[in-house]
């Protein structure tokens, strides 16, 4: 049995597609053909949670420690959509980043930090300052990579992969902001052989 906890925001509860189409499932069903009866997933995320709200949510719904086969965390863009301050981003990250680590009982390496996608190139981003936020989604992108190299977690970047919605409308959701289920297909193709590592140490 295959336990896997999911810790985010909108795009871990993959809003505007049905949940299978979201990443934690498409992970799950893609590695080895596994189906939902040979693996369970715990989602810890609401679509325009800040890391704020994730802590809270953490500590509220209290995970028990030693019992995922790994924990996903994917994390901050509501940080800078909402003009957080950066200084919050990298102390609520690390605390997150932390409780991960304390959820695999230290094993590391069964943490999997994914990166935050660029949204400024979506439709939805459109009449805003696209380079302010392709910008600001690096800074927190380089400070999780750093936080998460430096722990020894495993980090996926997908943000390449975003930034192909400027030219493919398929990987952008009706609502013209939201990836869709093939982009986040693609999310998945980078993340299934690392966690299929994870698996087969266990």
């Amino acid at each position: 049995m295959i336990r896997y906890l999911a810790l985010g925001d909108s795009y871990t509860v993959g809003e505007e597609v049905s949940a299978d189409q979201s990443f934690p499932y498409q992970l799950l069903y893609g590695m080895n053909g596994l189906k939902a009866k040979n693996a369970e997933l715990k989602i810890i995320a609401v679509t325009g949670w800040t890391t704020s709200d994730l802590l809270d949510a953490t500590q509220k719904e209290d995970p028990t420690p030693g019992t995922w086969s790994f924990v996903s965390l994917l994390i901050g863009v509501n940080n800078q959509y909402q003009g957080k301050p950066f200084e919050l981003y990298q102390q609520e990250f690390s605390a997150l980043l932390n409780i991960a680590i304390e959820l695999m009982e230290g094993d590391v390496g069964k943490v999997v930090v994914v990166s935050i996608p660029d949204y400024g190139v979506t439709p939805f981003a459109q009449e805003s300052d696209q380079n302010k936020i392709t910008s600001e989604i690096h800074q927190y992108n380089r400070y999780a990579h750093d936080k998460t190299i430096e722990a020894g977690a495993q980090w996926i970047y997908i943000t390449d992969i975003s930034l192909q919605a400027a030219d493919n409308e398929e990987l952008i959701t009706g609502d013209g902001l939201h990836p869709s289920g093939i982009q986040y297909g693609l999310w998945v193709k980078e993340i299934i052989p690392v966690v299929r590592k994870i698996i087969d140490d266990e």
